[in-house]
């Protein structure tokens, strides 16, 4: 069975999502700390524990910062450099074929089920981990119901996909 899609900023918003949020959840909770402290200091005084907290909020808010910015210019990069992932789902091997939209190919390559790392389901997409930093997201909507079931079966017995309840 084939698949293809064009890697984007919409896909790449999708793959990258839970860090996003993960990012700026820490942000503001690092905001609230910071404004914990001076209310507690116009309050109370201040002390050498108070002003290390507010040096570690600052320093986990400056951190969490940095991620989004790296992750927003990730996308960013995406979307100006879009492409293509051709998959052929063999019976026992991933190929996939990137190539640019004006058809150059970027790579080629294949990957055993054995050896993938994960395989996360969203709405949209299987999104095959084949190390911790790379991604083949697979848009389901370019799958036959057949299909997808075959590729859930097969990534479950192989314990990257966890059993739908």
């Amino acid at each position: 069975m084939e698949s293809k899609i064009e890697v984007n900023k919409k896909v790449q918003s999708e793959i990258l999502k839970k860090s996003l949020i993960i990012s700026i959840l820490i942000m503001f909770l690092s905001i609230a700390g910071i404004v914990a402290y001076i209310v507690y200091t116009l309050m109370y005084g201040t002390s050498i524990t108070l002003i290390l907290t507010l040096v570690l909020a600052c320093l986990v808010f400056v951190i969490a910062l940095c991620n989004l910015l790296i992750l927003k210019s990730v996308i960013k990069q995406i979307d100006k450099n879009s492409f293509v992932n051709e998959y052929d789902f063999e019976d026992d091997t991933i190929i996939v074929s990137s190539h640019k939209l004006n058809g150059i190919i970027i790579a080629e390559g294949s990957v055993p089920y054995d050896t993938v790392l994960k395989v996360k389901e969203t709405k949209n997409y299987l999104l095959i981990y084949i190390s911790k930093g790379n991604v083949w997201p697979v848009e389901k909507s370019t799958l036959s119901v057949e299909d997808l079931r075959y590729l859930r079966h097969k990534f479950i017995l192989q314990n990257k996909l966890k059993a739908r309840r």
